[in-house]
């Protein structure tokens, strides 16, 4: 029912791509305005990225707006054509049919399943694709902050230094103490062996994104596996894909250089999920489409 929509798909998901590239795109504008304008005194660099952030602002509304439109467009002319499909097949049906089922359940199908389905087009796609852009996203932010800007390990040095609660500390050994954690970057610098390992606590929230939106968005399919829902299949499913990501990042942060960790989780949530869905439901739709 979808194959003569797939247009309109390709346009929603193109703009829903947009919006988040719009909104990821916002920070960008912010620090050039810190860094450029206010720092060095540049009133003119400070009114360009102050202008190009209100530019940001406008195409960020103008693409959710858009993506709001043409993916109800999508989901509510599929529910009206999955409603006169029905009920031309209910008409088809014969008396003795109506005589066996119950006329409470067959307009339950007609009415409350409809409407979850809608809500499901309307409101899961669009999750599900931002989950996944968003996690595609920051693992390229990630490595790039610490390969090449390299400031994501100056913060982590930051928060390690004056011992914000914001990180989780692995100790290498019983005796470690957070409390006389030396400073980060002069043991890299210096080559030392470092007493700890250190994860932000992003790493650990941003793939439990997928985990939560694939719960959640594939929660109206009734596939089961051994009784069990198949949304929740995945999910868990996703779960172990991102500990296999982490377990291929601790064997990189052994070896005592600073690693980006989202590139490898996040590609073990996406992973997963893919396998997962690809197992359950037997299609290639992947809960898009």
């Amino acid at each position: 029912m979808l194959a003569p929509r797939w247009p309109a798909v390709l346009i929603a998901t193109a703009t829903i791509c947009l919006w988040a590239a719009a909104s990821l795109a916002s920070p960008v504008a912010i620090q050039h305005a810190i860094d450029e304008g206010l720092r060095k005194h540049e009133g003119r660099a400070l009114f360009y990225a102050s202008l190009a952030f209100g530019l940001i602002a406008l195409a960020v509304y103008a693409f959710q707006a858009l993506s709001t439109y043409f993916v109800a467009a999508v989901g509510q002319r599929f529910v009206r054509d999955l409603r006169v499909r029905l009920f031309s097949h209910l008409q088809r049906l014969s008396m003795s049919f109506y005589d066996r089922e119950n006329s409470g359940r067959l307009i339950a199908r007609m009415t409350a399943d409809m409407v979850a389905i809608s809500e499901v087009l309307n409101s899961a796609f669009t999750m599900l694709i931002q989950a996944l852009l968003l996690l595609i996203g920051l693992a390229v932010y990630d490595a790039i902050s610490v390969y090449k800007t390299k400031h994501m390990v100056t913060l982590a040095d930051a928060a390690a230094s004056q011992r914000l609660p914001i990180m989780i500390v692995i100790p290498r050994h019983r005796g470690y103490s957070f409390l006389r954690q030396r400073s980060l970057k002069e043991q890299i610098d210096a080559g030392e062996e470092r007493e700890a390992m250190f994860m932000g606590l992003g790493d650990v929230i941003i793939p439990g994104i997928l985990v939560v939106s694939s719960f959640v968005s594939l929660g109206n399919r009734t596939a089961t596996v051994l009784g069990v829902g198949g949304n929740l299949v995945v999910a868990l499913v996703t779960i172990v894909g991102t500990l296999l990501g982490f377990a291929m990042l601790m064997r990189y942060v052994m070896r005592g250089n600073p690693q980006a960790g989202l590139p490898l989780l996040n590609s073990g949530a996406i992973g997963g999920y893919v396998i997962a869905y690809l197992a359950v439901y037997r299609d290639l739709g992947f809960g898009i489409g």
